[in-house]
């Protein structure tokens, strides 16, 4: 009778944990980016960024029918995680949402490909380490601003009309 109320104990910890860690994780990026940007005199803002490495798994322009009548809000981006237990993130994915068959995978952007010219120059002037620089570009990816602008750049993308010679 212990034992099995050991294992449940031991079961709810591991369901606990599943559901909390990503949210934990979020937190950890938050306070830590904060507190580094204040030692260094910066805004969050300051961190600009590129979304030029966006891998598409899509034809663009594209001239599927669900894509191109897709408006921005359609386009849902799900951070990417390497685990449940203790999650780093590896990147964003952008889905759309398509009726009857599930979301779609239209989009990847990769953490390593985030282009943070300003967390490039502080890690060569060694104001910032390699743990720095990538914490601080994962809670730039996954700061909410960041989120819609991918959604914004994706959906541009997608829109653009062919150019013909």
């Amino acid at each position: 009778m212990n034992l099995s109320i050991q294992l449940v104990c031991y079961m709810i910890g591991i369901v606990v944990i599943m559901l909390l860690s990503q949210r934990f994780y979020r937190w950890h990026l938050h306070l830590y980016s904060m507190r580094k940007l204040k030692q260094l005199n910066f805004d969050l803002e300051e961190i600009t960024y590129s979304l030029e490495e966006i891998i598409y798994f899509v034809t663009l322009p594209s001239i599927d029918k669900l894509i191109t009548d897709a408006n921005p809000e359609q386009l849902i981006v799900r951070p990417d995680f390497n685990s449940i237990f203790f999650p780093q993130l590896v990147g964003v994915s952008v889905m759309i949402e398509h009726t009857g068959e599930g979301n779609r995978v239209i989009a990847y952007l990769p953490l390593e490909r985030l282009g943070t010219p300003m967390l490039d120059t502080l890690l060569l002037i060694k104001k910032i380490d390699l743990t720095d620089y990538e914490r601080m570009s994962a809670y730039r990816l996954l700061h909410h601003s960041t989120i819609r602008e991918i959604q914004l750049e994706v959906h541009r993308q997608l829109q653009t009309k062919p150019r013909f010679a």
